[in-house]
């Protein structure tokens, strides 16, 4: 159910999912971190989306003076 809901299709893979490869890492894994990793960039990007909202606001009342 976890790789499918992250995009792997556990009945069309030719590797064992969950367990680790030979660079100690999983495919599960990767998708998990590659899926955390934006959330974190989603997060910054509307936070600094933000404040550029806050800076127009505060320059278009300069501007009205």
């Amino acid at each position: 159910m976890i790789a499918s809901e992250i995009g792997i299709d556990p009945n069309n893979t030719s590797y064992w999912i969950y367990a680790p490869d030979e660079n100690g890492t999983s495919p599960i894994l990767g998708k998990i971190e590659e899926w955390f990793s934006r959330s974190g960039e989603k997060a910054k990007l509307k936070r600094r989306l933000q404040e550029l909202e806050q800076e127009n606001a505060i320059l278009r009342s300069l501007i009205q003076k």
